[in-house]
């Protein structure tokens, strides 16, 4: 018997606390589990974690320094060496988590669960302290799949190497924020926390959850998700700028420890929607809570980080997957393959026109060109009291009901390993983040960002992603990439021009103009976001 590590080397150093350790035990059908503790730390803990066709997925808590992680099943035990380098020592940027109380502390900070579940605020904490150090870990994790280095965000760390998480009463009540849509309290919210001293200025960005999150009970059953978005209050999923808002409706599936994760993830008791909210993407059960509603908050934390809906993938419906990372299951050899999933084809560049810039506005104008330009001020830090940004930014994640047969069918495939695991990023999401300056430790933090001269893109760093998207849904619709970084990039209405046809008819394009959302990205992670409005000239397949 033996156990091969299949994600990591011997010694290999991660930056961030939670290592996830996925593997092969050799030579045996018969283990049903392995059980993982790091000899190194002063109260490590043994955590079984299941085996499903010889495969394990464990997670396990490091200590700064060198680690030994000793594995175990049956009478075997193999040690494996890791090393912790906490982005602390790395990167001044971070992300602080916040549990949000009302003013009137509604039900004394209690977020809503079950009478056999610790709902306080300090279990609160703890849960939300978890799933932040499971989603760094899944931003490693995934990012590498994709075939870069892993990179991760940095979490607020106390003198222990522990996450912190605050408490932060808002001028709210819990009567106010129920009666508020979610895009009002991610407003306000959002104003308050920038402005509050909780952060550390412009190297903060905020993941916050609402206590006052509340399913309404009644007799009758929810079953649909717009039956059980109208019995709750409180419940918000939105990201945009510096914060991430989320609703605490299904915290209490949520592990409050590491040795609860096993149990939590494969947690197959129904949940009642009867009395609490279901946020299961219609699987019912608790485990399938956890991973949609842990799996909205990777979502989120994706738009804070400047990526945009997908039709595929983790910014797409495939966050709901998260359970299928964190634990093995029969989809084990689809995890890899998704991957290789593409969204958009590449388009050549073709040869620029010629263009004035009007500085005044940053609106780029030639009487002959049908295309501009206007440059958003959105990937600047906004001040709390500015609203035009925030609106800009504003990013809302909304569960869409599926026709039940189609789930059943879905569901079914996905059981017998047929369906690809959803939980990646497409390429375009995964090149923003491997250069994204709030991933990658020393990069200048105020380098130049791209530059828009009327003829060009230009970076002195080299343009790695030109992405262009939907304006009114922030969806991907095509990019072009840079393995090698190009310092120039030729920007002209021939480009534009694939993206604005009807592909339904005649390749005639609907309007006399389009707009189009522009995000250009460098190698030292300088982004340039803006607004093409795209004229069609008369004669050249537009509206007669």
């Amino acid at each position: 018997m033996a156990i091969r590590i299949t994600n990591l080397q011997p010694d290999q150093a991660v930056s961030y606390s939670l290592a996830l350790i996925c593997g092969e035990v050799l030579g045996t059908d018969n283990i049903v589990s392995v059980s993982v503790c790091n000899t190194s730390a002063e109260t490590s803990q043994s955590t079984a974690w299941p085996v499903v066709g010889r495969h394990f997925r464990a997670f396990v808590q490091l200590t700064p320094g060198r680690n030994v992680v000793r594995l175990s099943c049956y009478k075997f035990s193999q040690d494996f060496p890791l090393q912790y380098v906490s982005l602390k020592y790395q990167l001044d940027k971070y992300v602080q988590l916040v549990y949000v109380v009302c003013k009137d502390n509604f039900e004394e900070g209690y977020f809503q669960g079950p009478a056999d579940e610790d709902c306080s605020i300090e279990s609160a904490r703890n849960r939300i302290s978890l799933g932040a150090q499971i989603l760094q870990t899944i931003f490693a994790e995934t990012i590498a799949s994709e075939g870069f280095l892993r990179k991760t965000f940095r979490l607020e760390e106390s003198d222990e190497s522990c996450p912190v998480c605050h408490v932060f009463k808002t001028s709210l009540t819990s009567k106010q924020l129920h009666k508020m849509s979610g895009e009002d309290a991610w407003r306000f919210l959002k104003a308050e926390l920038m402005s509050s001293g909780l952060g550390n200025g412009s190297c903060v960005k905020f993941l916050a959850f609402l206590s006052c999150t509340r399913y309404v009970s009644g007799d009758a059953e929810c079953n649909t998700y717009g039956e059980i978005l109208s019995r709750t209050k409180g419940h918000v999923m939105i990201g945009g700028g510096d914060v991430a808002l989320c609703g605490t409706g299904c915290l209490y599936t949520w592990a409050e420890s590491l040795c609860q994760l096993p149990r939590r993830m494969t947690d197959l008791r129904k949940v009642d929607r009867r009395s609490f909210m279901d946020d299961s993407n219609y699987r019912g059960t608790r485990w399938a809570c956890y991973s949609s509603s842990l799996g909205g908050v990777l979502h989120e934390l994706g738009h804070i980080f400047e990526l945009g809906h997908t039709e595929k993938g983790i910014m797409g419906q495939g966050f709901h997957d998260l359970q299928q990372l964190c634990i093995a299951s029969h989809n084990e050899s689809q995890l890899k393959a998704a991957r290789c999933d593409s969204e958009v084809v590449n388009l050549t560049i073709q040869a620029s026109l010629s263009w004035s810039l009007e500085p005044k506005n940053c609106c780029v104008t030639q009487s002959s060109n049908p295309l501009s330009m206007v440059q958003s001020s959105s990937a600047k830090r906004s001040s709390p009291n500015d609203d035009t940004a925030g609106r800009k930014a504003l990013r809302l994640t909304k569960l869409h009901p599926k026709d039940r047969s189609m789930y059943v069918t879905s569901l079914q495939e996905r059981n017998l390993g047929k369906t690809p695991c959803g939980l990646f990023w497409t390429k375009s999401c995964a090149i923003i983040l491997n250069y994204h300056k709030w991933l990658n430790p020393n990069l200048p933090s105020e380098a130049q960002s791209p530059q828009f001269d009327g003829q060009q893109l230009t970076s002195q760093y080299g343009i790695r992603l030109v992405e262009f998207r939907e304006p009114d849904s922030s969806t991907v619709i095509h990019f072009w990439d840079f393995p090698e970084g190009r310092t120039e990039v030729p920007l002209a209405y021939s480009d534009m021009k694939p993206l604005i046809l009807d592909e339904s008819s005649t390749g005639k394009t609907k309007e006399h103009s389009k707009k189009l959302d522009l995000l250009v990205i460098d190698t030292s992670g300088n982004i340039l976001r803006g607004q093409l409005a795209i004229q069609v000239p008369q004669g050249d397949g537009g509206v007669t």
